[in-house]
């Protein structure tokens, strides 16, 4: 029992290191004047918490209370959630939100989302691609934009191993029908897009 109070309370003097980035916080909740009594909660919290952890180690210490060791760390698990699992359930929303247009292999797929939000036109689609390593491993990277169903543009500027990734996905990832992008789409440039782009919107 002591032996797993102590962990606890090791980690719960953590999130006392970072004091000033958590105070910084809650100062800003105070920016909105919609907050009101939450706003003002936080900020407390934000000012008072270290005392209260400090106070909860020397009482579980004094008293073996495993309970108010485990209170203690209950700031250091949030912490932990919200640098390393929220991040993740996000992604994983948003994998499991979009379409799996096209399967390229075991978690990987590519997917032709809604509206392209880069480009004002009602006929665009976005390009995404989706990895799914593990439980905790989602990843959607946004890769191009689909063209009035028959013109797919890659974006530029995406980094020399994922562009690479991108290229092999066109030409191997599979659609219900055995097709891949490559057989449905006509790749193009960024200057041919443009040149779409202003022809619509002059014609208009």
């Amino acid at each position: 029992m002591k032996i797993l109070i102590t962990i606890l309370n090791s980690l719960s003097v953590i999130p006392i290191f970072v004091y000033p980035a958590i105070l910084g916080a809650g100062i800003m909740s105070l920016d909105s004047p919609n907050n009101g009594f939450l706003g003002w909660t936080i900020f407390i919290i934000s000012i008072t918490y270290p005392l209260l952890i400090i106070g909860l180690i020397i009482l579980s210490r004094k008293y073996t209370s495993l309970v108010l060791a485990i209170i203690a760390a209950i700031p250091f698990f949030i912490i932990l959630y919200t640098l390393f699992f929220s991040n993740a359930l996000y992604y994983k929303k948003r994998f499991s939100e979009l379409e799996k247009d096209f399967v390229c292999g075991s978690g990987e797929f590519l997917s032709l989302g809604t509206q392209d939000e880069k480009i004002s036109l009602p006929n665009t689609k976005s390009l995404y691609l989706l990895e799914n390593k593990n439980f905790l491993s989602y990843k959607v990277h946004y890769a191009g934009t689909l063209y009035d169903n028959k013109l797919l543009y890659k974006k530029e500027k995406l980094n020399e191993g994922f562009s690479n990734k991108v290229d092999v996905f066109l030409g191997q990832c599979k659609d219900s029908e055995g097709k891949t992008p490559l057989e449905l789409y006509k790749i193009i440039s960024k200057e041919e897009i443009q040149k779409i782009l202003r022809n619509k919107r002059y014609t208009k």
